[in-house]
């Protein structure tokens, strides 16, 4: 099991762990779960920043706020940043897309 797969498994743990509705932990702990998880995703590169951005995102707007304030979160240029920086970086990693130079 290589090293991505089980830093991820162990994400994904503790988000079992600290964010399902059978276990009861306090706000403050679950905030401080959540930069975990983005920091292990993003330090270990599971995951590059601005994915692991968006998940940060969506896990403080799923389980911290209301249904209104996460979909403010999705239309906050913040977000559509981080959407086109993910997009342009796996666009330009792919050698059948990139335009050919002219010169």
């Amino acid at each position: 099991m290589n090293n991505k797969r089980m830093l991820l498994g162990f994400s994904l743990l503790l988000y079992l762990l600290f964010f399902l509705p059978c276990f009861d932990w306090d706000v403050r702990w679950k905030a401080v779960i959540a930069l975990i998880i983005i920091q292990i995703l993003w330090i270990g590169r599971v995951f590059p920043l601005a994915f692991s951005s968006l998940l940060l995102i969506l896990i403080l707007s799923f389980h911290f706020f209301s249904y209104d304030e996460t979909l403010r979160y999705f239309s906050s240029g913040i977000v559509w940043l981080l959407f086109s920086t993910l997009s342009y970086r796996s666009l330009s990693l792919r050698p059948d897309l990139r335009a050919e130079s002219p010169f």
